[in-house]
Formats: structure tokens, sequence, C-alpha cells
């Protein structure tokens, strides 16, 4: 699902981290539900989640001016923690720290 399909990036990514969490839980309590299944079920709790509580990514974990970054079989990604702009395709991790650097100082370093 796209973020546009959910209306805002910030719900697009909470739908990512339920789904994420029921396939690990799935994989791990070998409860052996289909992928379909896991899909309509984090969609739902997604939906539940966004009605009741003013959902804000906020990546703790992250060092402030720094990016999100994480990898998949793609490669490297990364995510500018302000206003949620993603690397434009996957690379290597110096990369996608060299895609977020130029991202910052050319999208907000005016707002600093």
């Amino acid at each position: 699902m796209s973020d546009e399909d959910w209306g805002s990036k910030q719900i697009a990514l909470l739908h990512g981290a339920v789904l994420d969490e029921m396939r690990w839980k799935n994989a791990f309590g070998d409860l052996g539900l289909p992928d379909d299944t896991l899909q309509m079920l984090a969609r739902a709790v997604t939906i539940r989640i966004d009605y009741a509580f003013a959902v804000k990514w906020s990546p703790n974990w992250v060092s402030p001016g720094r990016p999100h970054t994480w990898e998949d079989d793609d490669g490297w990604h990364a995510r500018c923690n302000d206003c949620l702009a993603e690397s434009p395709e996957p690379s290597n991790k110096s990369k996608v720290e060299a895609w977020f650097d130029d991202h910052l100082e050319q999208q907000h370093s005016a707002h600093e």
C-alpha cells in the first residue's frame, strides 16, 4: 500500500510497523497465518489506531540530525526524521547517508 492510499506517511509507517510485528509474531510463534490474513489484520489494527490516537513518527533510537537507516534485500535505505523523505533508491550505507546529508543541507538548512 502506498502513502497516498493511507493519506499520510505517518500512517503508512505505522501500518508497516504493525505488519512487521505481526509477521515476526507469526514466524516465531509458528502460527502459520497466510500473509494475506496478516495484511488484513494489520490494516484493521492500523485503521483502529489511526481513529483513536494521534500517531506521529518518533524514531527515538536515531541520534538527532541523523537519518533512520535500515537494510533489506534491496540494500540500504535512509529516511529523514523531519520530513520523512526517503532516499531515492537502495544503495550502500555510506551512499544513503550522503543522500541524507545533501537532503538536510538542501531542504532543512534554512529552518535551523
